[in-house]
């Protein structure tokens, strides 16, 4: 999932556009390596009687997207390629209509499925100072406040009602941190980490 996460003092849920805003001292989606994918939505259900899928929006990044619009649908390892042709943005969803598909059964198998677009479609969007897309934090390693190696590394970010949680991975175990300054600290891209705070006390846990 990609999305806009608000790393600060005072978490408060904001609007999601596929990027993150770091802390002081400083948004599933699933990238590939080399062309990375982000998503943008999940398919919820067919919407009335032509083809059109009522979509779970992930974050304002359909603002700043125009049709024809490729996608990738991604569902249990299967993947299918669809051009939207139209997409109608609502408060709590987004409608979408797709030329090639005229009947409401054809969404019935794609139902969950991420809708994936490439990352450079939203790449060029202007970032506001200390923030960055979610596909970054992706892999990145966790180090401890001495700067040293966890052996653990950000494999998923994923949602809940208050925040977001990073989920923190080795061989043998996940951690499960929650994206709050008062837990992250740094987040240094350039050289793949980010800080977690009190990491003893997460291995204890």
């Amino acid at each position: 999932m990609e999305e806009l996460l608000k790393h600060s003092e005072s978490f408060s849920k904001q609007p999601l556009s596929n990027r993150v805003e770091i802390p002081n001292s400083k948004s599933s989606i699933n990238p590939s390596q080399e062309n990375k994918l982000i998503t943008i939505g999940t398919i919820a259900s067919s919407h009335g009687i032509h083809g059109w899928a009522k979509v779970k929006n992930f974050g304002d990044s359909w603002n700043n997207l125009t049709t024809p619009l490729s996608v990738q649908l991604t569902k249990n390892n299967q993947k299918k390629i669809l051009t939207i042709s139209k997409f109608e943005i609502k408060p709590n969803y987004i409608l979408i209509s797709v030329d090639a598909v005229k009947i409401p059964e054809y969404w019935d198998d794609w139902r969950s499925a991420d809708i994936q677009i490439d990352q450079s479609l939203v790449a060029s969007e202007s970032l506001l100072e200390n923030e960055f897309y979610i596909f970054q934090l992706e892999n990145l390693e966790v180090y401890d406040e001495k700067n040293q190696a966890t052996g653990f590394k950000v494999t998923e970010i994923t949602e809940t009602p208050a925040h977001f949680i990073l989920i923190c991975s080795n061989l043998e175990r996940k951690i499960l941190i929650p994206f709050l300054s008062v837990w992250v600290g740094e987040v240094n891209l350039s050289k793949n980490f980010l800080v977690v705070k009190d990491w003893e006390s997460w291995i204890e846990i």
